[in-house]
């Protein structure tokens, strides 16, 4: 178990519940919420102690509170606040310090504010939680007492963006991305190519060191404080995370909240939950959003606490899917996946005989196996942030009915409202965008819809695409004020695409 400090932080506790906006009502009653009374927030909160002295209630509160957490209800922003105030009040237990902190970052990673602004003090009271220091202490309380906790300050560009993110993300509006972070990052990326259990001994030696070489380079840049977007900062987030022990994988965590607190809802999500997962790991805890993979799946994960719509909040698949995925992966491992190739920038997936031209500007960030008959493949363009290209396809033969294929496809454009609304309450297709055509011989929807990230206005593109022998699917997520203006780059994509 790791080392705690039960007087520390029940007073941490105690000042982070008093910092944190309270959302119960005035004249909320302790009482534990019934048994027979359905689970809710509501509930929840007017059950809620006022007095951390009344331990009892305390606990009866957050292990329902746990129960609500772990049936997957919470969907928004202010749910995940909501529900981390109910573990405001904590006499030391990592478990419950581990909890609200995640909770936080999936209300932050949903655009909450106060969330936001919460944060550090959760992290420093995590820390202390796992032994060690803290790492913030905006509120000067371990620099004036000393002989409570130690303090071992984040990087000064890391703790400027955690001060105040509104005002970091207005200073970084001034800025162009760290051309020597991207560099290192395209050389990090380059080194990952290929089979690395086909590689020799002296190629992996070779690798390492080279992982080596960058990682103190962006220590020093770090350092430098030449950090300023948020692609700046997820970039160095994935440098970092190649760090061997718990001290770089806490500062690869800490930059890829950076990121996310500047605006990035791509890289840097899915970084938050990955460096979270190998900082745990490290200290021999179990990880907890089942990022890290061994041949089976997830390696030792800890599901206590932590629900599905808090790691899709972070941009990670369900449990479930990160499994699925895994198991199926492993059926196609021996065959080509996707890659870039040829002067063109053409990718090519020879065992598929599926190829595209990607835009100029643009690049495959990864492929992802969904299932042994179908891949999902990202396209960024480090010029617009929380922008994406995704192409996914499926070679498996589509029956077309006898209304036709602009039926079948309309119905599917249908479907996949539904499906976007479970994590965009708001999402809606435009009606009157709509248009049916052929390209390459094939059937193609082309249409848009509107929906909020965060508090951001957002806007899908998308065009659907039958083969004789496959099913394709390209589409656009963008602020919704650059959506227009890339459309071109969506369209060339799919008037490029060869599918079987």
């Amino acid at each position: 178990m790791p080392p705690r400090y039960p007087l520390f932080v029940a007073f941490a506790g105690i000042c982070a519940a008093l910092c944190v906006p309270s959302t119960r009502a005035a004249d909320a009653p302790t009482a534990p919420t019934p048994a027979n009374a359905p689970l809710t927030l509501d509930a929840l909160e007017a059950a809620a102690p006022k007095d951390w002295k009344d331990q009892a209630a305390v606990i009866a509160n957050q292990d329902q509170a746990l129960a609500f957490i772990q049936g997957n209800a919470l969907q928004t922003g202010s749910d995940f606040f909501r529900a981390s105030n109910l573990f405001a009040f904590n006499r030391g237990e990592y478990r419950i310090g581990r909890i609200q902190y995640e909770l936080l970052l999936a209300a932050a990673a949903k655009g909450h504010a106060d969330a936001e602004k919460s944060l550090p003090g959760s992290y420093d009271t995590f820390m202390s939680l796992l032994g060690r220091p803290a790492r913030f202490d905006f509120s000067g309380w371990s620099q004036a007492h000393p002989e409570f906790v130690e303090y071992d300050a984040a990087p000064d560009c890391v703790r400027t963006v955690w001060r105040d993110p509104a005002a970091a993300r207005t200073t970084a509006a001034s800025f162009t991305d760290n051309a020597e972070v991207k560099a290192i990052v395209d050389a990090d990326q380059a080194d990952r190519q290929g089979n690395w259990s086909a590689r020799s001994e002296e190629e992996r030696n070779a690798t390492q060191q080279r992982d080596k070489a960058r990682n103190i380079r962006i220590r020093e840049i770090i350092t430098a404080g030449d950090l300023h977007t948020s692609d700046d900062f997820a970039r160095a987030s994935l440098i970092m995370q190649h760090s061997g022990r718990f001290s770089g994988y806490r500062v690869a965590h800490e930059l890829a909240v950076a990121s996310m607190l500047l605006g990035d809802r791509r890289l840097g999500r899915w970084l938050i939950a990955a460096t979270y997962d190998r900082m745990l790991m490290s200290v021999a805890l179990n990880q907890r959003f089942g990022t890290q993979m061994g041949p089976d799946g997830p390696i030792r994960v800890d599901e206590s606490g932590l629900c599905d719509n808090e790691r899709t909040a972070l941009g990670c698949p369900t449990l479930a899917e990160a499994r699925t995925h895994q198991a199926r992966g492993s059926q196609v491992a021996s065959k080509e996946v996707a890659q870039l190739s040829g002067p063109d920038n053409t990718l090519r997936d020879e065992a598929a005989g599926v190829s595209a031209k990607i835009p100029d500007g643009w690049a495959m960030t990864g492929v992802t196996p969904v299932g042994p008959d179908a891949k999902s493949i990202p396209i960024v363009n480090p010029k617009y942030a929380n922008t994406v290209i995704v192409l996914y396809y499926r070679t498996k033969p589509t029956v077309i009915p006898p209304e036709g294929a602009e039926a079948l496809l309309r119905k599917h454009a249908a479907t996949k409202e539904k499906e976007r609304q479970s994590r965009w309450p708001d999402y809606q297709n435009r009606a009157d965008s709509f248009v049916f055509r052929e390209v390459n011989g094939r059937p193609v929807l082309s249409w848009s819809a509107t929906y909020t990230e965060g508090k951001q206005a957002c806007a899908e593109y998308l065009n659907r695409v039958f083969g004789s022998g496959s099913t394709a699917l390209v589409f656009l997520n963008s602020p919704a004020d650059r959506i227009d203006a890339l459309h071109a780059d969506a369209d060339n994509l799919v008037a490029s695409l060869q599918l079987p």
